[in-house]
């Protein structure tokens, strides 16, 4: 049987038969079996937040049939950072996701769409970059062409512009941030949460590319709307706020007042993170690098030059 083949422990055959056993009973649970599948493969390298949105992964695609939770087939007493998983590499999951494919030919198109998701997924947590451009790429082109639902399409043109920004394409990494946050905000309004996100993913490439005016007239419309909705503690929130700090503290115009502003949000979002998250969470951590950078930008303007010594 293949399990034995891949070097996989009594725990990992255990969990991926059942993947496969949930394939076997009708497309959308296959759906479910390949999300495990993923799922597996980010419990290998640890990723826990990847392993936690398996199934998320697959219900964001073009069926529109929701998926049952991933809780109720994730063994509940072993948390994924225990999981003794550890031979199952990129290339196992490439086989196990290509043993499940078992989709009715009454769902073909949207069990092909699907795996096309999670493998794009899985190539980009896994640091094959190109390779989940191209996934990403033929995502978009299934869902436009088999006319797919407008939060789909939007979906995986955030997806897509996420590879072309960690390639460093950050131009076309703006142009769909731009549609995704103009689309959003027509299909959902801009109170929502999927709009607030992409306003931010829209600020990070104007960010990226230093059009800092941009980020912080964006993000000063952008922010209260998300305070309204949300409170000061929500992680959009926290993520927006970063974003606009560093706009503010990166322009090489910004003024004095621009700097001590910057400061001033970091040194409270840091606060707020630190309290929610914890001090070891990612967003923390950025901030409190933000916040020291953004430290001596100030305290560099605030210094008086050196009285020049004259002949």
């Amino acid at each position: 049987m293949i399990f034995k083949t891949l070097g996989l422990g009594a725990l990992q055959v255990e969990v991926a038969r059942r993947a496969l056993l949930r394939v076997a009973r009708g497309p959308v649970l296959g759906l479910a079996g390949l999300a495990a599948v993923a799922a597996l493969a980010a419990g290998a390298r640890g990723q826990r937040r990847v392993a936690r949105v398996g199934l998320e992964t697959a219900n964001v695609t073009c069926s529109p049939i929701p998926l049952p939770s991933f809780t109720a087939y994730w063994p509940v007493a072993l948390p994924i950072r225990s999981l003794p998983i550890r031979s199952l590499t990129f290339d196992t999951t490439i086989a196990l996701v290509a043993a499940s494919a078992t989709d009715s030919e009454s769902r073909r198109v949207e069990g092909k769409l699907a795996r096309t998701a999670l493998l794009g997924n899985g190539l980009y947590a896994t640091g094959h970059h190109e390779d989940a451009l191209s996934m990403r790429e033929a995502e978009l082109a299934m869902c436009r062409r088999r006319g797919g639902p407008e939060e789909s399409i939007l979906i995986a043109q955030s997806n897509l512009a996420i590879s072309y920004a960690k390639l460093g394409r950050i131009e076309s990494a703006l142009r769909l941030r731009q549609d995704v946050y103009s689309g959003f905000s027509k299909l959902k309004g801009e109170k929502h949460s999927r709009s607030l996100q992409a306003a931010n993913n829209y600020a990070a490439s104007l960010l990226a590319l230093k059009r800092f005016e941009e980020v912080e007239s964006l993000m000063r419309e952008t922010i209260p709307v998300a305070r309204r909705v949300f409170g000061e503690s929500h992680e959009i929130m926290l993520w927006m706020r970063w974003t606009y700090a560093r706009a503010l503290y990166r322009d090489d115009g910004a003024t004095l007042s621009d700097l001590r502003e910057a400061v001033t949000t970091l040194e409270d979002t840091k606060r707020i993170t630190r309290r929610v998250f914890g001090s070891a969470h990612p967003l923390t951590t950025r901030i409190k690098k933000a916040l020291r950078a953004a430290l001596r930008r100030l305290h560099a303007r605030e210094t008086p030059p050196a009285p020049s010594e004259s002949g």
